[in-house]
């Protein structure tokens, strides 16, 4: 990982560049994604998500995670070294993701690992590369999820870099991902006799799009100026995504609510 000093060097300009902040600024949303997320896993996980707000505020942890994770590969961080810490702690979690949200998908940092090579790949070649793979993003918004955020979780990373490197449309393609990154097709159409009707009007889709997108402009509006390097020990929040899944865990079995099947191996 880029040292903290070459980081503020390359973020701290008198003039910065669209989108990017300083060392601590970048700390301050990661915590405040973490705050979003352990919000939205205590909902999941303790009130079956019946807590809207918390649903809403959750909406707003993983585009600050891709955010952040494009001001460092923005930065010129190594991904080698940045992919093998992602890949670990993915698969130290990953048994506790299963058993923590009952679900057979991959966590997380998967998502992030995978957005990496992805925006690796869009941002060392040509432009046409980000139009590609922001189109197979959308055509798969359909598909049942295999991996946390799906495709456009997978994408959000390389939109993000383009857009901070100017590359034409990236700023369009960006917010195309964030409207679809959360918001699920079924709060708006839905499939009667074998056509798709609009769905009467609700609140939900623009609460949803809210926590996507304005929570996290505000988050960063908030923590722009926030002057200094980077303060958080470099694997505090690795270390802390297994950690908090692991006490969702330990919950589920205090409540009797962890299906023994998931141990039959």
């Amino acid at each position: 990982m880029a040292s903290p000093g070459r980081i503020s060097a390359l973020l701290n300009q008198e003039r910065p560049e669209p989108f990017i902040l300083t060392g601590a600024s970048l700390d301050a949303l990661k915590l405040l994604a973490v705050v979003f997320m352990v919000v939205d896993h205590i909902n999941l996980v303790c009130f079956g998500e019946a807590v809207s707000w918390m649903f809403y505020v959750g909406r707003g942890s993983f585009p600050l995670f891709a955010y952040v994770m494009a001001c460092h590969l923005y930065c010129k961080t190594p991904l080698e070294r940045y992919l093998q810490r992602l890949v670990v702690f993915a698969l130290i979690s990953q048994p506790f993701f299963v058993l923590a949200f009952q679900e057979d998908v991959l966590n997380i940092l998967f998502t992030l690992a995978l957005g990496a090579v992805v925006a690796h790949w869009v941002v060392g070649g040509a432009p046409w590369r980000l139009h590609v793979i922001c189109g197979i993003a959308l055509s798969a918004v359909f598909l049942e999820e295999a991996i946390d955020f799906d495709l456009i979780g997978i994408v959000l990373p390389a939109v993000f870099v383009s857009a901070m490197r100017g590359v034409q449309f990236a700023k369009g393609w960006t917010w195309i991902m964030l409207v679809f990154l959360n918001l699920d097709a079924g709060h708006v159409v839905g499939l009667e006799e074998g056509h798709f009707v609009l769905r009467e009007f609700s609140l939900d889709p623009i609460m949803i799009l809210a926590g996507t997108i304005v929570l996290p402009w505000v988050s960063y509006m908030l923590c722009r100026r926030i002057p200094g390097d980077r303060y958080l020990p470099r694997y505090a929040l690795y270390w802390f995504y297994p950690g908090h899944l692991l006490l969702f865990v330990i919950w589920r079995l205090v409540q009797g609510d962890l299906p023994l099947d998931l141990f039959a191996f």
